[in-house]
């Protein structure tokens, strides 16, 4: 069974099209558990300058891990079974395609591409529980 149970350390790359830039940011995830396949997860990040959060839940059963934003509507849906997995979704005319890279007891990392009329980025992010799996 999956256990993301507690604090986790994060760092994320992003590529900004638009500004033809990288940014990186830093910061701690921490896991909440809300029942036997859901946790809420907050990451705290210092970003570009800026401190700032955002809350998912985060639902793992059997290969599958689904992410839905923090009012519970679906966000993506990933199959941990064959990896790289890709899962995406349109907002308004942007398209968000998610690949879970890697996922293991200690270390997850996971990349989007966000593309449209609005938006223009790759991002990647590392999570690894602290002290492990982040090449430190």
């Amino acid at each position: 069974m999956t256990e993301f149970t507690g604090s986790w350390r994060l760092r994320r790359l992003v590529w900004d099209g638009r500004g033809d830039r990288f940014l990186r940011g830093e910061g701690t995830a921490s896991f909440t558990r809300l029942t036997t396949t859901d946790w809420r997860l907050r990451e705290d990040l210092f970003f570009d300058g800026r401190d700032g959060y955002r809350e998912t839940i985060w639902s793992a059963e059997k290969a599958r891990l689904s992410i839905r934003f923090a009012d519970g509507l679906p966000l993506v849906d990933l199959d941990s079974s064959g990896l790289p997995s890709e899962s995406w979704h349109l907002c308004g005319e942007d398209r968000y395609c998610a690949r879970l890279i890697h996922w293991s007891g200690t270390s997850i990392l996971l990349g989007w591409r966000v593309l449209g009329p609005r938006k223009d980025y790759v991002m990647l992010t590392r999570y690894a529980r602290d002290g492990k799996g982040d090449g430190s």
